[in-house]
């Protein structure tokens, strides 16, 4: 069973966080795979670790993942202009990549359904799965919260 942690300081958006992630990792089935990874920890993102001002989330997937490696989630949590719920989504989809062995990152190169791929790019294979089901997913929250 993936363990999940939350470590989300903005006392606003700890609730609503928490509680879309837990949607998002049960509509997505991933708790039950620990084959690479044991752990995943959601937190705020650092803004001094960004790597672009234009990103609204991130997920650190470590290199050569071992069934009790931790899988890292950073949100901005306080971003107005694009939705932080709706990245959360995004990144959750690459929990779903990592946790399933779809991405892997084997030393220090990605792997994509098992053929080395790039770096990294938002027209990498990850990103485009990532991107075209985001918005489905976050309105699969968000209409489950209106009932």
């Amino acid at each position: 069973m993936l363990d999940v942690s939350f470590n989300i300081t903005n006392d606003k958006q700890a609730a609503i966080m928490q509680a879309a992630s837990l949607f998002y990792l049960n509509k997505l089935d991933i708790e039950g795979y620990t084959e690479y990874y044991n752990r995943l920890v959601v937190s705020d993102i650092d803004k001094y670790k960004l790597l672009s001002k234009q990103v609204n989330g991130y997920l650190r997937i470590q290199p050569d993942p071992k069934p009790t490696s931790t899988l890292y989630l950073c949100i901005d949590v306080n971003n107005k202009v694009y939705r932080p719920l709706e990245a959360l989504a995004h990144e959750f989809i690459h929990v779903q990549q990592a946790v399933t062995g779809k991405l892997i990152n084997k030393r220090k190169n990605f792997y994509w359904l098992n053929k080395m791929s790039l770096r990294y790019t938002n027209n990498a294979p990850w990103e485009k799965e990532a991107y075209g089901n985001q918005k489905k997913l976050y309105n699969c929250f968000i209409n489950s919260r209106v009932k």
